[in-house]
């Protein structure tokens, strides 16, 4: 199917260029004066006043519907991709573009391809200035709800990443594709706004070229949808990661440090195991917290750890939990033998668990904090063995770090008064101190099946460990 939009936008283009010859070689028998008047009256009064009519009414069926009235009102109704030869410039290199959307991740027939051939079809006999306007006019919007569709969609993706459902255009955005477009206009150019719109890590482009190249070569469709789901998770992404950022990527169970689009450091990770996934999240790491208390969620507590209190009360000294409850306001500790562990359960479990800093911590020696509403951390681990292991989604959720220290050090430079020796000598006193880090830095949890190699640009592949990709294919409508 891949295959056939391809070929289908070739064909298209081919007959395209045809039917221009066809449609203009007719209107030969007027010349000089009359016919140049004449074209210029189609152009600049006829068809504006048809393009007027069409958009203002409510019969049009446009997905840009909201947008259009703005930017022709703007214009004076004057036509952007048709002019007296027909396409203008400018609209030929916007259908050359939308033909090509296989290449950059899209699917042709979302660009209004197909009709804008159908009216060619239908005016292939026509003298130009004999043609009918509304369908002239109707050209003329289809390739401009086919632009504003295609440039929201390199620019922020075709879904909502939470619900998989069709984007919508917000006020902000639709006032961004308008400034777009008159760029475009004012320069006769697509490509600057195109690099502006899309994501700008060299993994995204690298991604992104491969994708056509493979498309040329007629790659399996399998191979071919796997790019463009990649592609589209890339687009979910902010536009801007940062001047320095973090990548967590689950399914390679990796993490890297970038700063001017160098990578700083690299590291395996830990992830959340197929009944609790660790989430794809953009937000900041604030601070740090050294020799961090563990304050164990509630459902954890709950699922994980009461059924070991309730065969066994020496657990808790084994994995040094403290029990509180809250009493007016504050929490009070609660001496754990006085509690009926075997009547305690989901539904009646007052109580909170602490886990002291120390080697059995869950969280290390270091944890990362960042807001997110899933109370997602990066943190150190004391299960050391699993970064043996290639598959390594086993946390409840968070993020487990094999070289947590060395982002420590890496966040603290800046940070004269915390040195690596203090740092130490924090975690070696077990007492749980927060560190606000003099500089902020993005992070992005990002679930990429493939990515490009840091160092020589190959192609990794890697599992689909959250059985994603199946519903996101569905909802692009790739077949």
């Amino acid at each position: 199917m891949l295959k056939k939009h391809y070929r289908a936008g070739q064909i298209c283009r081919i007959m395209f260029i045809f039917l221009f010859l066809v449609t203009f070689t007719a209107g030969m028998s007027l010349s000089g004066a009359d016919s140049a008047r004449a074209q210029t009256a189609f152009t600049d009064e006829i068809l504006p006043d048809y393009l007027s009519e069409t958009i203002n009414s409510d019969s049009h069926n446009y997905k840009t519907s909201t947008v259009l009235p703005d930017i022709y009102r703007n214009r004076d109704y004057e036509l952007i991709w048709v002019d007296d030869e027909g396409l203008s410039t400018l609209g030929e290199k916007l259908y050359s573009l939308l033909s090509d959307a296989d290449k950059r991740g899209l699917v042709v027939d979302d660009y209004n391809l197909n009709e804008i051939n159908g009216i060619w079809f239908s005016l292939s006999r026509q003298n130009f200035q004999e043609a009918s306007p509304d369908r002239i006019a109707e050209m003329e919007l289809k390739l401009t709800d086919g632009f504003l569709r295609m440039m929201g969609d390199l620019a922020l993706g075709q879904l909502e990443s939470e619900n998989l459902e069709r984007r919508e255009f917000s006020a902000e955005h639709k006032q961004h594709l308008r400034g777009v477009l008159e760029r475009i206009i004012s320069s006769g150019e697509f490509y600057p706004a195109l690099q502006e719109l899309q994501p700008s890590h060299q993994y995204y482009w690298q991604l992104k070229e491969e994708l056509a190249e493979r498309i040329e070569t007629g790659e399996q469709a399998d191979v071919i949808k796997s790019f463009k789901l990649n592609l589209e998770r890339w687009r979910w992404l902010p536009q801007d990661l940062g001047d320095r950022f973090i990548i967590a990527n689950q399914p390679s169970f990796t993490l890297e440090v970038f700063e001017d689009d160098r990578r700083i450091l690299d590291m395996k990770t830990v992830v959340g195991e197929t009944n609790r996934e660790t989430p794809d999240i953009s937000s900041r790491i604030t601070h740090l917290v050294l020799s961090p208390r563990w304050y164990l969620p509630n459902s954890i507590a709950v699922s994980d750890h009461l059924p070991k209190i309730q065969e066994d009360l020496e657990y808790l000294e084994e994995k040094q939990f403290r029990i509180y409850r809250e009493e007016e306001d504050r929490f009070v500790e609660v001496d754990p033998k006085e509690i009926d562990w075997q009547e305690k359960n989901q539904d009646n479990f007052p109580y909170y668990i602490w886990q002291e800093a120390g080697p059995q911590n869950a969280l290390g020696r270091v944890n990362f904090r960042f807001p997110n509403e899933h109370q997602i951390n990066l943190h150190d681990t004391p299960d050391r063995h699993l970064f043996d292991e290639s598959y390594r989604a086993y946390s409840s959720g968070c993020i487990r770090m094999e070289k947590p220290l060395e982002l420590t050090h890496y966040l603290l430079e800046e940070k004269n008064d915390w040195d690596e020796e203090r740092v130490q000598k924090k975690i070696n006193e077990r007492e749980e101190t927060l560190v606000n880090l003099p500089d902020p830095i993005d992070i992005h949890l990002t679930y990429f099946t493939v990515k490009p190699d840091y160092e020589d640009g190959s192609l990794n592949y890697y599992g689909d460990i959250y059985s994603r990709n199946e519903n996101l294919e569905q909802a692009l409508e790739f077949d």
